[in-house]
């Protein structure tokens, strides 16, 4: 699904986002998002909303759209990066020796950095920092792995991609 919240945005997701036949895909507004979702997944009223949506056969997301929108999101919700190739280059990882837990991580520039919840985004590197026993293969679509629950597993799988090009660094492009 490609959303927008304006008339502008709508005609650019129209003239870059609708790949192939126009007819494959169905047009939704507001709270319609929803029904494309198991129940629970999506709340709110989705004001403004406008977009499409393409039942099979779609699926593929910008990754790069997607991180960027991911990590804005982050940083408004209290979250910090730190990037770069001496400041952000991870060397180690750092544990609680009680409880083994990750803690934090050691950068290229000697630096310890300390947080509550830690997300390494290595890709490729990761095996430099944790053992994956040879299951890492680096490829071009995975954008993170996150654990969840069994629960979490059946209300979310199976689900439809959606992103709103109006949120986030490429509402520029508009």
């Amino acid at each position: 699904m490609t959303a927008a919240s304006t008339a502008e945005g709508l005609a650019f997701v129209e003239e870059h986002e609708i790949i192939g036949d126009k007819s494959d895909y169905t047009y939704l507004e507001g709270i319609e998002f929803r029904r494309t979702m198991r129940e629970g997944v999506l709340t709110g009223d989705f004001p403004d909303w406008k977009g499409y949506w393409k039942q099979s056969g779609g699926g593929w997301v910008h990754a790069r759209k997607a991180y960027v929108s991911a990590c804005e999101e982050a940083e408004r919700l209290g979250a910090t990066f730190v990037s770069g190739d001496e400041i952000g280059r991870v060397t180690e990882l750092l544990y609680d020796d009680a409880e083994g837990d990750v803690i934090g991580a050691r950068t290229a520039d000697g630096k310890e950095h300390l947080a509550d919840r830690t997300i390494l985004t290595a890709g490729a590197y990761a095996d430099k920092l944790l053992d994956f026993e040879n299951q890492l293969r680096p490829t071009a679509w995975t954008l993170c792995h996150i654990k969840i629950s069994d629960e979490e597993l059946e209300l979310y799988k199976d689900l439809p991609v959606m992103f709103n090009v109006e949120r986030g660094t490429f509402r520029s492009q508009l």
